[in-house]
Parts: C-alpha cells; structure tokens; sequence
C-alpha cells in the first residue's frame, strides 16, 4: 500500500474520531445533568399590568303580574351608578420544579423540552378609591366596601378570561426558551438542536389550569 494511501486512511480516520468525539459531546448531556443545569423554582418570564375601569348600574325595579301580564318597570327614583379604575398586576412562570425525565426527548440529535403548564398569577390588585365616582339618588345607599371589593373581583375575573388572547402565555413561552436556550448549548447542543415547547396551545376552557390556584377564586362567581 502507497504511502498516498495511507496519508488518506489516516485522514478518514480522524474526521470518523471528530465526528463521534462530537456525537459522544451531544449524548454526554444525559437528562439528568440537564435537569441539575435547570433552575429548580419557579420562573416569572412575564409581566403585564391592566389597567380596567368598572362600571356598575344599580337600578331597582318593579316586578309582578297584573291580569296575567307580567311586567318588569325601572323605577324612576332609586338608581345608583358607581365607577372607579383598578390596575392588576399579572405574572405568568414555568413551575421548573415540575420538569422530569419524561418531559425531556432526544431523537435524531435533537432535544426537545416540553415545559410544565404555564401559570398566571394575579399579583396586585389596586383600587384607585380618588377616581372613584358615585351617582346616588336620595333614597338609596352607598356602595359599600364589601360591595366595591366584589365589583373589583368582578373585573379581575374578565381580565383573566382574556389570558388565552392577549400573550402573556407566548411571552412567558419565549423569554424561558431564552433562559434555558444558553443553559442547553452549554450541555454541547447548537441551537438548532433545541426545540421547546409547552404541551398544547391553551384556551378559555383552560383557564382552571393557567390560572394560579391561590387566584382560582377570582373565576368563581
């Protein structure tokens, strides 16, 4: 064999060694040091204030049946009108601490991260009590605090229903791919290896399952 030969053995022979010392780098990343490189909390990635005004018409009416007609009549006198601003503060995170073995897939050099199920959680809720307008007629009372409290719980439970559509859940979905991005290249994958996701697109029907349980009571009537 020509010495030519053996100059092209040799170079065959360490693009194969290359090639499998780079295989041997992206497999030496096994789940469980993926899992102790992954933040162990919970982690906020996104943060959106709303600022909502509520409105409420309380109007007394006169109901009955009069020669088989039933009626229903707003009276006159009575009616009371309040409106006053809230700002709700929500936090969306991936509770990390949820991740395991299962929710890690490796094929075809590829990983993939399905994330736990978002959460989004209602941290302030502010009344603003000096832009708050009442309209009484004489022979009706106030608006109590307990009553403000329930208007209040009121426009919280409608800004919740609106999670699925307003991005939170796609924000938080990105900012913790970048977290975790850096996290995965270092552990020897490129970035085009990566693919992380969450279980499935989610809707209004899923709200018992974005929504915080310490917050579930806002979607409680």
């Amino acid at each position: 064999m020509s010495f030519r030969y053996y100059i092209i053995i040799i170079i065959l022979c360490c693009c194969c060694s290359t090639s499998k010392q780079k295989q041997s780098e992206t497999d030496a990343a096994p789940t469980s040091a993926i899992l102790q490189m992954t933040p162990q909390s919970r982690l906020y990635t996104a943060e959106y204030k709303i600022h909502k005004i509520i409105t409420h018409n309380d109007v007394i009416h006169l109901k009955g049946n009069l020669l088989n007609q039933d009626y229903n009549l707003e009276l006159p006198a009575g009616t009371r009108k309040l409106a006053f601003p809230i700002d709700v503060t929500l936090k969306a995170y991936v509770d990390l601490t949820q991740l395991s073995e299962e929710h890690i897939k490796k094929e075809n050099g590829k990983i993939t991260i399905i994330l736990p199920d978002p959460k989004v959680q209602v941290t302030s809720v502010q009344i603003n009590h000096r832009e708050k307008k009442q309209l009484i007629d004489l022979t009706r009372s106030r608006y109590s605090d307990e009553e403000i409290q329930q208007l209040a719980k009121q426009g919280v439970n409608s800004i919740l229903k609106l999670i699925p559509d307003m991005g939170i859940i796609e924000t938080a979905r990105l900012n913790t791919t970048k977290t975790l991005v850096p996290i995965l290249t270092s552990l020897g994958y490129s970035s085009e290896e990566i693919i992380i996701q969450f279980r499935k697109p989610f809707t209004v029907d899923d709200l018992p399952l974005i929504v915080d349980p310490e917050n579930i009571t806002f979607l409680k009537p």
